[in-house]
């Protein structure tokens, strides 16, 4: 089983990236979505190739990333 995490970067300038790893397809938005509503209005979102494939399309332990920058 993949090790799930969310990693949250503020650059010096404020900008907030969060990137979600070990997350198949769309379930990065699902996570990441009460962050974005705390955070307010998202102002670019960054979708990894591995986004677009589905769960069963992916070999076991594939990990999986979803940047989304704000």
């Amino acid at each position: 089983m993949e090790i799930e995490e969310v990693e949250i970067t503020i650059n010096k300038t404020g900008k907030v990236i969060i990137e979600v790893k070990g997350v198949r397809g769309s379930a990065c938005e699902d996570i990441t979505h009460e962050l974005e509503e705390a955070l307010g209005e998202v102002q670019e979102r960054i979708y990894k190739t591995d986004y677009y494939q589905s769960q069963k399309s992916l070999p076991p332990l594939q990990e999986k990333n979803c940047e989304k920058n704000q």
